[in-house]
Parts: structure tokens; sequence; C-alpha cells
């Protein structure tokens, strides 16, 4: 008996999938083609099932929605486009069906239909050259009337909030698209979301609000987004600080609000507290409060301290924002950045020798008395980001690091080292992040010799990527003497015997690196232009003719040349064949050899 019955379950199963099988195949879902004249093939077949409300057309119908908001993003005809429109619109209204996901699939048509690309420039170009079969203002309405429907849908009593919440993003994802298209009523639907609408409901309206804070009232508005920071609900609270975020330039009086809700119990809410100090920070960077009767403090200084605190936070994705927006803070004074590289506390006499190191190199940066004790909270931050277990941690660590070094020169002193140690991290990411970090710290920084050879061991290393971007980077750097060019350059030609894969890239550093250091190549010509033997004995090139086809031997020449094409001292210092083999390499390299005056 149990087994008939299972089987006739199976049966029925069968017959329903074909069922809708037929209906799919009745209502033409096969790939439109790449002809947009195809688009409106079968279009009225379509728009007749959806217009089809009883129970037994229902797989037909969301079929049809289906397929609907598939052809919507590509109609380009607005005869047609309103015809479409007016067809979900007349479904949209009728809420009280039930069928909420049918109304959904309805709302996300319409959404298409809206937001499609070719009805907006058909539109805009319809307003420069009206049609004459069109009546007058007819394109225009065809967005206004779907904003205006779903305004409507939202404000019916006891709509779905699934329902409801769709026809919100609707309408966000519209003004995103039509910046310019005015939303009457959007103010009253916002509203009503706010007050009667779930958690999801009304982080759609908070957004919304933000977007349309100049049609709803700065003001007011910014009113609102405060008073839901203290929503009982966590995702409420967030999209709330997100939304205040729009209201720019933020006001000073923020800061509170803000470093309140760093001690949330969710780590998402708090993630967007510290993107909202960052931002007060930016937005008032010249603004001073009193710390006690005779002491200021520079607001920035304390959002850097709070952000400095997250550090510590319990959650990965809180200390590894609190990382990012710490290079975000402009207007930091020195000694508190400088606090971040060691866990140990600044003493006063430490304070003032930074502050005097500061005044010669950086100008008029003053440290209020007390300082010692603000310090404290900035402690060992970037220390401890360096050392955490997550790899994203550490790369928004080295992130900030970079962007402080590029404002303060005191500061770059101290985070070069720091840098150059994070060269030998045991994740590939890291180590890319702080060669990337060197590389725009390059205009501004000079490798020591300790500092380059670190660098110059990444050559060896098995990531084809990262040694890319050390070659890249080398390429670029200035170096400080003859001693350190000699180095580089015979790493690179040993990277060549490694991995003879980067020879282009490594030509390419080379020529770079001899253009940039064409006073130094002066003096180690005479040292590169040099052969191993057989039997491994080095012998000068003046004496014997190098052969063409040795990879290190023409990576010294695209060196050597490119620094000739700067300095034509350069030349002085090569054998006569190497003009003989400029002329045979410019015409199989005239990306890499220059042009050279002789």
């Amino acid at each position: 008996m149990a087994r008939r019955e299972a089987e006739e379950a199976a049966e029925a199963t069968v017959e329903k999938k074909r069922k809708i099988s037929d209906d799919l195949a009745a209502i033409d879902l096969v790939p439109i083609p790449a002809e947009e004249s195809w688009v409106e093939q079968g279009l009225d077949v379509i728009l007749a099932a959806v217009a089809d409300s009883s129970p037994v057309g229902r797989p037909r119908r969301l079929a049809a929605l289906l397929e609907l908001e598939r052809r919507s993003g590509i109609l380009r005809n607005l005869r047609t486009a309103r015809e479409t429109a007016e067809t979900l619109w007349l479904q949209l209204r009728d809420t009280a069906s039930g069928d909420v996901h049918a109304l959904c699939l309805c709302v996300a048509a319409l959404e298409t239909l809206a937001c499609s690309p070719k009805i907006i420039d058909a539109e805009a170009r319809l307003k420069l050259q009206p049609h004459p079969r069109l009546a007058r203002g007819q394109s225009e309405l065809i967005a206004d009337a779907i904003v205006h429907e779903m305004i409507e849908a939202v404000t019916t009593p006891k709509i779905a909030p699934r329902l409801m919440q769709r026809c919100m993003i609707a309408l966000l994802r519209i003004g995103a698209a039509r910046p310019e298209m005015q939303r009457p009523g959007l103010g009253s639907a916002i509203g009503l979301t706010l007050r009667e609408g779930n958690s999801q409901c009304r982080k759609v309206a908070l957004e919304l609000l933000a977007q349309s804070k100049v049609s709803v009232g700065s003001q007011e508005g910014l009113q609102i987004c405060r008073s839901f920071r203290k929503d009982a609900d966590h995702v409420v609270r967030a999209a709330a600080i997100m939304s205040l975020q729009a209201w720019r330039p933020m006001d000073a009086t923020m800061l509170e609000d803000a470093v309140s809700s760093l001690s949330d119990d969710i780590a998402e809410v708090r993630e967007q507290a510290l993107v909202w100090l960052g931002n007060i920070a930016i937005d008032n960077r010249s603004f001073h409060f009193p710390k006690s009767k005779k002491t200021e403090v520079k607001l920035t200084d304390s959002c850097f301290m709070q952000v400095c605190g997250a550090v510590f936070d319990s959650e990965m994705s809180v200390r590894e924002e609190a990382c990012r927006v710490l290079g975000t803070i402009p207007a930091v004074s020195v000694h508190y950045m400088l606090q971040t590289l060691t866990k140990k506390v600044l003493s006063s006499e430490q304070l003032n020798e930074v502050e005097q190191t500061a005044l010669e190199g950086e100008g008029d940066l003053q440290i209020s008395q007390g300082s010692s004790l603000l310090t404290a909270d900035a402690a060992g931050a970037f220390v401890v980001a360096l050392e955490d277990e997550f790899w994203q941690v550490r790369c928004a660590a080295i992130g900030s690091i970079c962007d402080l070094a590029l404002r303060s020169r005191t500061f770059r002193e101290k985070a070069m080292d720091v840098l150059v140690d994070m060269l030998a991290d045991e994740i590939e990411k890291v180590r890319v992040a702080a060669v990337n970090a060197l590389s725009r710290l390059r205009n501004v920084i000079e490798f020591a010799e300790h500092h380059l050879q670190v660098v110059l061991s990444l050559l060896e290393d098995v990531s084809e990527p990262l040694r890319a971007r050390v070659q890249l980077m080398l390429g670029m750097i200035p170096l400080t003497s003859p001693l350190c060019l000699n180095l580089t350059v015979r790493a690179l030609l040993d990277n060549i015997r490694r991995y003879p894969s980067d020879t282009p890239n490594i030509y390419k550093a080379l020529s770079k690196l001899g253009k940039n250091c064409s006073a130094l190549a002066e003096e180690v010509t005479p040292a590169l232009l040099v052969h191993r033997t057989d039997d491994q004995l080095e012998s000068p090139y003046l004496t014997t003719q190098a052969d063409v086809d040795d990879e290190t031997y023409v990576g010294i020449l695209v060196m050597v040349l490119s620094a000739a094409a700067v300095n034509p001292h350069v030349l002085a210092q090569c054998p006569s064949h190497c003009l003989r083999h400029w002329r045979l390499l410019r015409h199989k390299h005239p990306h890499l050899i220059p042009w050279i005056k002789v």
C-alpha cells in the first residue's frame, strides 16, 4: 500500500514538472537572439500570462514574470516599455491577492525597466527631439509612474513585509540609476516603513533616506538617522551609522555618538563606527576641544587614539577596519603616530625630543602638557596589528603605516625598519603588501644597504607575482651608493639564471635602473663588464668580446646603455664592441635600448 502511494506521488510530481515545462514553452522562454528587434517577439503572450491571476495559471504567470524581467533590461521602444509597465503596475496594485512572490517579481521587472540604460537613453534623446507620434510628456512618465506605483504599494495598509522591503530596494536602485529624478511622496513612504516595517525594511529605509536627503529634508533626515543609532536591532543600528555618513561635512558634535557606538556588542556596528570616526576626523581636521582649563586636544588626535583602541578588539573584522581607518585620519600629531610603533609609553623627555625633531623637519607642531597620558591609548597599536594572526589585519596595518609615512618624515624614518621586516612574513599577500608600500614610498625614502639586501632576497621567492612586483620596484627606487647599485644589478642577473621566465621584467627593471642611477652607473660599469669562464674565473669584457645571445650580458648592456642615454660619460667605460652590440640590440629591443648620440 505504501509503495503504491509512493509511486502515485512520483507520477504526480513528474506530471506537474511536465505541465510547468509546457507552460514555460508556451510563453516562449527561448534565449533572446542578439538582434534587439526580436525582443518584442511573443511579448503579447507574455503580458497575457502575467495578467492571468487564476490559481491554475500561477506557474505560467511566474515564468512569464521572470521572462519579462529578463526582457525589460533590453527594451528600447518607449511605447512597448510603457505597455509593459502598465501591465505590471496593474498587478502590483492588487496587493491583497496574497501572492507575495508574484508581486515581488512584478517589482523586480519594473525596477529593471526603470533602471534600463536603453530606456534612459531613449528618453534623453526624446527630450532633445520629440517624436511626432508620441504624446507630449508620455516618455517622462514611465519611470515616474513606476516610482509612484511603488510608493503607493508601500503605503498600502497591511502590506506584506517582504513586498515592502522589495519595493524599498527597488526605489533605492532606481534612485541610484536616476539621481536627478524627483520622487514625490517618498518621505511618507520612508516614515511609514521606519514605523511599521521589520528590521530589514528599516535598514533599506535608512539607506534610502540618506540617498534622498535633499528631497526629504537634510536636517530632519539627519536627526532621524541619529535616533535609529540606538535601535534594538543591530542591522538597523549599523545602517543608521552608515547612512549618517551621507551628511558631509560632519559636525564635530558627532564625536561622542561615534565613540559610544564603538562599545556596541555587535562587530558590524563597531566597524561602521570606526568609519564614522575617520570621516569626522577628515571633516574637522583643524578642530580643537578643551581637555582641561589650560590644555586643548586636537579632534584628529582624539579620533586617532579611539581607533587605536579598536586594534585590540576581539573580532578580526573590527581590527582590520581599525587598521585601515588609522591611515585615513589626517593631521595627527607626530608623537601619537610614533607611539603606535612601540609598546613602551614615551616619557616627557622623549616627547620633547620628538617635538624638537618635528619642529625642525615638518613645521610648527606643538605638544601639550599631559600628552604622555594620552599616548598610552595608542601604545603599540601597529606593533600588535603587525603581529596579528590574520593576514588581513597585517595587510591593513601595512597600508596605513605607508599612508602615515607619506605625511611625516619623522614617522617615516621609524617605520622603514618595520616595513622591511614585513618582507619576511610567511604569507605571500603580506609580503606583496609590504613591497607595494615600499614602492609608494620610493620617492621619499632612501634604501640603506641592509634594507636593500632584504628586498633583494625576495628575488629568490617561488611566487612569480611577488618577484614581478619586486623587480618593478627595484627599477624605480633611488639608490644611494655604487655598492647598492652593484648589488642590485647582480641580484637581477642572478634572477635571470634562476628564473629565465622573468627575463623580460628584469630587462625593464634594468633599463629604468640605468636611467634613474646614471651617475652611479658610471662608477660600476667596469665592475659589471666582466664574464665568467668555464672554470668560474672572471675575465673583463674589455679584452674578450661577449656573446650577444648571453642573457646576462644583454641585461648588463640594457642597464649601461640606458644610463649612457642620460649620462654620456658612461660610454667611456665601455669597450668598443659594445657600440656594435648596441646597434644590434637596438634593432632587437627598441623599447629597451635607447638612442645614444655617439
